[in-house]
C-alpha cells in the first residue's frame, strides 16, 4: 500500500509495544500506531489481523 493510499485507509498499521497479563482471564495489549489519528474518551477500536497466509480476521 502506498502512503497516499494508507492517509486514506481507515486501517493503519500498529506494533504491539508491550503485552501485560493483568488477570488470567485479561491482557492489556499496548499499540503504536504508524501514524497519528485523532480520537474521543470512550471510543472502541477495531482490529483486524492479517496473517502471513493472507488470512483476515477482524474483531
Amino acid at each position: 500500500m502506498s502512503d497516499a493510499q494508507a492517509a486514506q485507509s481507515p486501517w493503519q498499521t500498529v506494533t504491539i509495544t508491550r503485552i501485560q497479563k493483568r488477570t488470567p482471564r485479561v491482557t492489556s495489549f499496548f499499540l503504536q500506531p504508524s501514524r497519528p489519528f485523532a480520537y474521543r474518551a470512550g471510543q472502541h477500536v477495531d482490529v483486524r489481523l492479517t496473517a502471513p497466509d493472507g488470512y483476515q480476521a477482524r474483531r
